[in-house]
Formats: structure tokens, sequence, C-alpha cells
């Protein structure tokens, strides 16, 4: 069965990593280098077999408390370069960590128009 949950949290980050100099932040990063914020976007859509006892897949407290935690915070203070791929990259590690789910699709939005995806099948 296919579980769908969808969440916005509010946090700031900058995009700047230590082991670059001044100018390649700059290069790389531009503007996102100083801190800043966005209403973010994450979507996880999971699929796995209902746990007869509890008759759900996952709890979908369970999922929202993976994206809840970065809510009102510095998105750094979790992920070190808080890209939206890096993002994508936790939740895609946190989901299957968890070994409850046989597929896997991730997608965070920086904003309204921009996101990043990731899909995972052990199928």
């Amino acid at each position: 069965m296919k579980i769908f949950l969808e969440r916005t949290f509010s946090a700031a980050h900058c995009l700047r990593d230590e082991g670059l100099s001044p100018a390649e932040n700059e290069k790389y990063f531009g503007k996102c280098e100083n801190l800043h914020g966005h209403t973010w976007r994450v979507q996880f859509e999971v699929e796995g077999q209902v746990d007869f006892k509890s008759g759900m897949v996952v709890n979908f407290n369970t999922l929202k408390e993976s994206i809840d935690r970065f809510d009102h915070g510095l998105v750094n203070d979790i992920v070190k370069l808080p890209t939206a791929e890096h993002l994508v990259m936790y939740f895609m590690k946190e989901l299957k960590s968890m070994e409850l789910f046989s597929y896997v699709r991730v997608r965070v939005y920086e904003s309204e128009k921009a996101y990043a995806e990731k899909e995972w099948s052990s199928k």
C-alpha cells in the first residue's frame, strides 16, 4: 500500500562550505551564501505492507516528526550543506533506515517552483 504525506516548514539556512575559500563560496552559492529563509515543502511517498496489529504501513506522526524537527530552526544545524538535494538525501536515508518500505520517493521544494527529488525501490 502507498502512503503520501506533504508538510511545510519555515526555516533558515545558508549555503556555505567551510572547506572553500570566500571566493569559491561566492562562485558556487552567490547570495544564498548569506543567511536567509524559506517556506519549504516536503513530500513523502512510501510503499509497504500494512501491519495488521496497527492497521498502518507507518504512523503518519512518525513521518511528520521527521519533517517538523526543522520547523523554525536553522537547517544547517541538522544538514551541514542544506541544499534541496542534501535535504532529499537526508530524508531518504531516514526513511530507508526504518526498514518498512519497498519504495520511497522524497521531494523537497525550496520554493513554489524549484524542487529536488529522489526515488528508491527494493523491487
